[in-house]
């Protein structure tokens, strides 16, 4: 008798704890990542990085990315000219504008593009030089979100400007090396 009521009491609190759960369901840590303003959490603290250093690159970067740069690196060994990567003012280095309160990054928008992409648009300003648009492509790898890429929009005021992957450019820059090192 004490057997059969110790599992009754036992199967009725298994039952209150399964129903529980499915009632007080909780998203998986993932699938709390997995929104666009969780990844315009991550964009906006991913900006306060520096990209170019060296302790930095891997909390903005995916390996891919990283592997490049490091290509790049080796590369510039020998050049005679080094290669601009990526930085939040859109590969500018000079200043325009005088007043520093004028010179701004800002994220513009954020798109979740798959199950594990995103992109972020950001505009670079300091007038009246510059104004650049880019686009983050980001992927969750892991447990959080990276830079896998980054598409230069075309400046429409350069004839000859046209849309590029940071990518193509840092590869395009490697092969450059390679012919001139023949």
């Amino acid at each position: 008798m004490k057997a059969t009521k110790f599992l009754a009491v036992a199967a009725f609190c298994l039952a209150a704890c399964v129903y529980s759960c499915k009632n007080n369901k909780q998203p998986a840590q993932d699938e709390s990542k997995q929104t666009a303003d969780y990844v315009k959490q991550r964009v906006e603290n991913m900006m306060k990085c520096n990209p170019i250093m060296d302790a930095d690159m891997p909390k903005l970067f995916t390996a891919k990315i990283l592997d490049i740069y490091k290509r790049v690196k080796e590369a510039e060994e020998n050049a005679l000219s080094g290669y601009m990567g990526f930085n939040w003012t859109g590969k500018v280095f000079d200043v325009c504008c005088e007043d520093s309160t004028k010179r701004v990054v800002s994220l513009k928008d954020v798109r979740i593009t798959g199950e594990r992409t995103a992109e972020a648009d950001l505009n670079y300003v300091d007038p009246p030089c510059y104004n650049i648009d880019y686009t983050l492509l980001l992927v969750f790898d892991g447990d959080e979100w990276y830079i896998d890429d980054i598409l230069w929009k075309r400046d429409p005021s350069l004839e000859d400007s046209v849309d590029i992957l940071e990518s193509q450019e840092a590869e395009g820059f490697i092969e450059e090396q390679k012919e001139n090192k023949q």
